[in-house]
């Protein structure tokens, strides 16, 4: 008698669209569905002209309701990202359902959520500005009240406040609306800062307006105003001149987790699975933070040419050549503004891309030499245990999330 296969299951997964940060988050769910054997069914979410969730690549059916009849899923994940409000409240029925990224107000209560732990993101901005040794810092928030820009505004004042530091805020005109320009409305705030300042930005929206309104006032950037942003969004942040510093939010490890708790959901429906966070990815850090101890414009584009190319498997000697000087008097020079050797700083960028791709969990290991600038696995191997301070196995096991 030949035994029946169990039906695969089918999860709904909603995405906004219209942003980098949801791909992202689906990544680190297909790892888990595809241990799971669940198949993945997407769907993109916009808002239609009245301000109601509509599909965005299929203006036919605007609800959601008739999805879940459509498809009968074994389970919905939903990242609606600004439209969160509309969709965080919709009855998905007995369908199990976790929502992803959302305030905890948009959401009907005993729902499981996953988001973002955005105490962790202001210190990680904190621990960065605070590089500089400055004395003033200030904050930008979004541009209208949300949780998550209110908890990452009492986080930062806290630390700043906490290390004796002065604490300066941006408020908005009265009359601001959304379509009214940022850069206009920061010029006047930024020219009465005290200066040096450090400003972590809300999101990297904010933070590239921030870049604007200061090239605007003649600023320089970082030695009188630096600036981290929020989200590591490749096109804002790399883009913009100076390029930005910013925080990078762990959207691979908020899908992934979003799968984990939505398995236990399936797996015990009457269950009640409690909600969880995750961090941030850590920093990326560009020009609006490069610290010097000197303006010394040859070691700035030192800095930014190991940022882009350390994965290529540059030396040192081919970062002297791309700024016009010898390797010894380069090595001088860099050592006396940063406080590390060019290697070490070639070496820091790798192996934070290293890093990023273990926790992501979406490369094999072997493949970690060629895309991180190293020889072997041995050499990788060799550096990391030394400047990481524990193996590649070891690291894996203390920080993946379970």
């Amino acid at each position: 008698m030949k035994t029946r296969s169990p039906k695969q299951k089918t999860v709904l997964v909603f995405l906004s669209s219209g942003e980098d940060f949801p791909m992202q988050m689906f990544a680190g769910v297909k790892v888990v569905a595809e241990s799971e054997g669940w198949r993945l069914q997407t769907v993109e979410l916009g808002l239609d002209s009245n301000g109601k969730v509509s599909l965005a690549v299929s203006p036919v059916s605007s609800n959601v309701r008739d999805l879940i009849d459509f498809w009968n899923p074994d389970g919905c994940i939903v990242e609606a990202g600004r439209n969160a409000d509309a969709i965080g409240r919709i009855d998905f029925g007995s369908c199990p359902v976790v929502f992803l990224d959302h305030s905890p107000g948009t959401v009907q209560r005993n729902v499981s959520c996953v988001t973002c732990d955005n105490t962790h993101i202001a210190t990680a901005a904190a621990r960065e500005l605070m590089r500089s040794g400055f004395g003033d810092y200030a904050f930008v928030p979004w541009i209208v009240d949300t949780v998550w820009s209110a908890e990452r505004l009492a986080a930062f004042e806290r630390i700043v406040r906490m290390n004796g530091k002065r604490f300066h805020l941006f408020s908005y005109p009265a009359r601001f609306r959304r379509e009214d320009s940022l850069v206009t409305a920061f010029m006047p705030w930024v020219k009465a800062l005290p200066r040096p300042c450090g400003i972590m930005a809300v999101n990297d929206e904010i933070a590239r307006s921030l870049v604007f309104a200061c090239n605007a006032c003649g600023i320089a950037i970082p030695q009188e105003v630096a600036i981290a942003g929020v989200d590591d969004i490749q096109h804002v942040c790399e883009n913009t001149r100076p390029t930005i510093t910013s925080v990078r939010r762990g959207f691979h490890a908020a899908g992934a987790m979003a799968a984990r708790l939505l398995a236990k959901k399936m797996a015990s429906p009457r269950r009640h699975v409690p909600s969880c966070q995750y961090e941030s990815g850590g920093v990326t850090r560009r020009e609006s933070t490069c610290f010097v101890k000197a303006h010394d414009s040859r070691i700035i584009k030192a800095v930014e040419f190991i940022r882009r190319h350390a994965c290529e498997g540059i030396s040192p000697g081919d970062v002297a050549a791309d700024v016009g000087c010898s390797r010894r008097l380069l090595d001088m020079r860099f050592g006396a503004a940063t406080g590390s050797t060019v290697l070490e700083a070639i070496h820091d960028v790798r192996l934070d891309k290293a890093k990023t791709l273990l926790l992501e969990g979406r490369i094999e290991t072997w493949l970690l030499p060629e895309l991180c600038g190293y020889a072997s696995m041995a050499d990788l191997r060799r550096v990391f245990k030394k400047r990481v301070g524990c193996t590649i196995g070891e690291f894996c096991r203390r920080n993946r999330f379970a």
